[in-house]
């Protein structure tokens, strides 16, 4: 499986993002609602990110937006550091819109969930 890193770009502002982390549980229910959880697997926390970029002028917005369509078909997308968060893990592109800022600039929002495939 290949491995792609995120594009280099220069945002027109400081891109921001918020993150859903969700458990992974095997669940087994018993009779009279009782049930009991664990984790599923090693990795049983799922990291969501969404990222906004704003202001982007032509150049960098047609970067990302090549980037963004290239890769979104199941590929790895290495991303060193989310705004949110400092620790390198791997992603996969699961949406992104664009729309328009200004006459000149444009805005994305991307959605990444984090993978753990071997790579």
């Amino acid at each position: 499986m290949a491995v792609t890193n995120w594009p280099t770009i220069t945002p027109g502002e400081t891109p921001s993002s918020q993150v859903q982390v969700s458990p992974i549980l095997a669940v087994v229910s018993f009779g009279d609602n009782y049930a009991q959880r664990s984790a599923d697997g090693i990795n049983a926390v799922t990291r969501i990110y969404q990222i906004d970029y704003g202001l982007l002028d032509s150049t960098n917005a047609a970067t990302l937006r090549n980037f963004l369509n290239t890769n979104m078909f199941g590929q790895v997308v290495r991303k060193a550091t989310v705004p949110t968060d400092g620790v390198q893990r791997n992603w996969m592109i699961e949406s992104f819109s664009e729309t328009v800022d200004t006459p000149t600039t444009r805005a994305f929002s991307i959605q990444l969930k984090q993978v753990f495939d071997i790579v």
